[in-house]
């Protein structure tokens, strides 16, 4: 224990399926007995850690877990461990949200660099687990703001017909005598702007 190096400075964050689950009759109560939260028992797991930048290995872990958690065979659970000492290995207690963007990422890494309303989903995970009403107001924000230039762009104006073209209809109207000669040369100058 003394003068080796601490897993959260030198450890390899990895995830790692539970192969075997043993309960021991060990627990440690602190607080109110009562409150299943507040009992910890003592599992030994045998797990496969699959690493990004290593080959996957087995690993035995003796750890304490909430009473209410129940690993099983195929459990998935966040870990690190020691590079140059498979046999250190620890959970990954690191903040939900992290967790939550390295099992996405780690499941599906198509979705890395994967946005959400122009937001990056590690962003938008992050901000949901600190913040959910504040995302959600963003969120709202860039819907609406999404929606206003949607809809600017289905009402871009229609160019003008062509004013040759319409020079040329004013011209067969005037051959019909429909305008006079006063009223053509209104509308011709107005069609050109003078």
């Amino acid at each position: 224990m003394f003068g080796q190096r601490k897993l959260d400075k030198v450890g390899v964050r990895a995830f790692a399926d539970v192969l075997q689950a043993e309960q021991s009759v060990v627990s440690v109560t602190v607080g109110n007995p009562n409150l299943v939260s507040n009992t910890q028992v003592r599992w030994t797991l045998r797990l496969r850690v699959t690493p990004e930048q290593d080959l996957s290995f087995e690993a035995t872990l003796k750890t304490q877990l909430p009473q209410s958690m129940w690993p099983r065979p195929g459990t998935r659970v966040a870990v690190r461990y020691d590079p140059k000492d498979h046999n250190r290995i620890e959970l990954n207690h690191q903040p939900v949200a992290e967790t939550a963007i390295d099992a996405i990422t780690a499941n599906r890494p198509d979705l890395g660099g994967a946005s959400v309303m122009g937001m990056p989903m590690g962003d938008v995970i992050r901000q949901a687990m600190a913040d959910p009403g504040g995302l959600r107001a963003e969120m709202m924000r860039r819907a609406a703001e999404m929606q206003e230039q949607a809809m600017q762009a289905m009402h871009v104006p229609s160019p003008e017909p062509d004013v040759l073209d319409r020079l040329e209809r004013l011209a067969a109207l005037k051959d019909r005598g429909v305008l006079t000669d006063n009223e053509f040369e209104q509308q011709k100058r107005r069609i050109l702007g003078t």
